[in-house]
C-alpha cells in the first residue's frame, strides 16, 4: 500500500511519507517539555551543588548526597528497565545494538576527555570525592 495517497479530508490527499498521527506532534511537545525542564533542573542543581551554598570546610552537604544517590539509582534503575523490557520482548537484536552503541558512546567520550586533557572544575573534584548510596560520587562519570 504503500505509494498510494491517504485520505485525509474530503477535500485533499497526503501521500503516507507526510501524515503524521495527532500523537506525533504531543509526544513532540511533551519530549520538549521534558527536555527544557531537564535543562532547567541541570542549572539549578549544578548553582544549588556547586555555588557557594555549599559549605566551603566540610565539602558539599548531605543535600548533594541525597542528590547523587537519587541520581545513581535512576541511572542503575534505567538501564535495568531497559534490559528487562528488551528481552520480555524478546528483541535480542535491539539489546546488542543498544550495547554496543553504548560502548562506542563511552569509548567517544573517553577520547574526547583525553584530547581535552580530563580537567574538572574544582569544586566538581572536591564533590568526586564524596561517597553515596551506590558507589563514590564518581559515578554515573561521564563515560
Amino acid at each position: 500500500m504503500s505509494g498510494h495517497p491517504v485520505a485525509v479530508g474530503a477535500d485533499r490527499l497526503v501521500a503516507p511519507s507526510r501524515y503524521r498521527h495527532p500523537g506525533d506532534v504531543i509526544r513532540l511537545i511533551a519530549g520538549g517539555v521534558l527536555l527544557v525542564g531537564s535543562v532547567v533542573a541541570s542549572a539549578a542543581a549544578s548553582r544549588w551543588l556547586l555555588g557557594p551554598a555549599a559549605p566551603v570546610a566540610g565539602g558539599p552537604g548531605p543535600a548533594s548526597q541525597v542528590l547523587t544517590g537519587l541520581v545513581q539509582v535512576a541511572c542503575v534503575a534505567a538501564a535495568a528497565l531497559i534490559v528487562a523490557v528488551t528481552l520480555s520482548h524478546r528483541q535480542f537484536g535491539l539489546l546488542g545494538r543498544l550495547v554496543v552503541a553504548g560502548l562506542a558512546a563511552a569509548r567517544l567520550t573517553a577520547g574526547i576527555l583525553v584530547l581535552l586533557g580530563d580537567r574538572h572544575p574544582d569544586a566538581l573534584a572536591d564533590n568526586l570525592a564524596q561517597g553515596s548510596w551506590l558507589a563514590s560520587a564518581a559515578f554515573p562519570s561521564p563515560r
